[in-house]
Parts: C-alpha cells; structure tokens; sequence
C-alpha cells in the first residue's frame, strides 16, 4: 500500500504524511475543521492526521477501490469513498480545507480545470484548495520532461501522463473559478515551510 503512493519504505510513507500534515497545519488547519483529501489513495495523509492528533471531519475520496477499502478498515472513524466524476463529493459551502497531492501531476488541463471549479463551490468562504504541481521553471521538476523525452526518443512510452502546469495558467483557473490566490511554495526551497522542501511545487487557493 505504501508503495501503491510512491513510497517505497513504510519509513518514507510516514515521512512524507507527516511532512503534508505540518504544511496543512502551517496552512492554518484546525481541530474542528471538516476537510477533504482529493485522491487520498490508501490513506497515508489521513494516517498522518491521526498520529499527529487532529481532531475534525475528514472525507478522502479516490477511483481505487482496493486503496479505498484498506482506508476504510484501518480508519473506521475517518470517511472513506470511491469517486470517479472530476468533482468533490460535498455540499455546497461546507469545508474548510481541501488537498490535493499529486493529483494535478497527472491530469489533463480540462480535468484540472472541473475541480478548480468544484472545489470552490464545496469551499466555504475563507476555506483553502491546496495542491501540488510540476513546473517547468524547477529544475528538478524539468528532470522528469528529460526523462519522458529520453523514452520517447528511444520510441517508447511513459507509463503515465505527468503534467507541468505554469502558475500564470493556475492562476488564470483559480481566478476564473472564484479564488483569490494566497501563495505559491517553491517545493525544493527548505526555508518555504516549517518542515523544509516538499519537492513538488504548491498553490494554496482561497475563496473570499
């Protein structure tokens, strides 16, 4: 299961969770708070909730329901669902933080473009869509377009799509969905958050 997320020791699984759960709480989460974990895959940020003692309303949502059912299980008191529509399963109005990691990463412009959208309608005001990126300005980030460029000149094939996204086009989205934006992170610079670099890049959007 932790590698079914990209982590490939249960050492690095718990790292990174509690890594994004010190972001969201440098984000300013809260007890209380009822969020949402858009492709939440087996669990890991959710398992990092726990262990770190939040206390709130959590729904995860994602299209694997071998990775969906393990969460459930092991986290009974936590809401677990498998969703396919490029939305967010919630009512208008009634969140307070969504997340997305590694999602963006691999999707097409259009499907980004539906959340955006969705996610401002579940937000309430003040609430925050926080989601990490590729850009091509990373130099670390444009070691991945050199490596899809070495398949394809070899004629072969990545095994899945990996999106860059430029920030005038994030922001062009947010705002045409409604968001303000409060920040862009530079995911490998170690004084942009409390617990150092994140490696993908990050956007926190809010809705006035």
């Amino acid at each position: 299961m932790a590698k079914s997320v990209g982590s490939q020791t249960i050492e690095c699984f718990h790292a990174t969770g509690n890594k994004q759960v010190s972001l969201l709480r440098n984000l300013g989460l809260q007890d209380g708070w009822a969020i949402y974990d858009l492709s939440c895959g087996c669990g890991r940020t959710a398992q990092a909730l726990a262990r770190n003692g939040w206390q709130g309303t959590y729904r995860g949502a994602d299209i694997i329901e071998e990775l969906i059912s393990y969460a459930q299980n092991l986290m009974p008191a936590y809401q677990f669902r498998v969703h396919h529509s490029y939305g967010v399963l919630a009512k208008e109005n009634t969140l307070d933080m969504i997340f997305a990691w590694s999602l963006f990463t691999h999707l097409l412009l259009e499907e980004i473009s539906l959340y955006i959208d969705d996610a401002f309608r579940a937000l309430r005001p003040g609430g925050q869509f926080v989601f990490s990126f590729l850009e091509l300005a990373s130099s670390e980030h444009r070691k991945i377009l050199d490596a899809r460029r070495q398949l394809a000149s070899d004629g072969r094939h990545p095994v899945h799509l990996d999106t860059f996204l430029n920030r005038n086009d994030i922001a062009a989205l947010a705002s045409g969905a409604g968001f303000d934006i409060m920040r862009f992170i530079d995911g490998h610079d170690e004084n942009a958050t409390s617990f150092g670099a994140f490696g993908q890049s990050l956007v926190v959007l809010v809705k006035p």
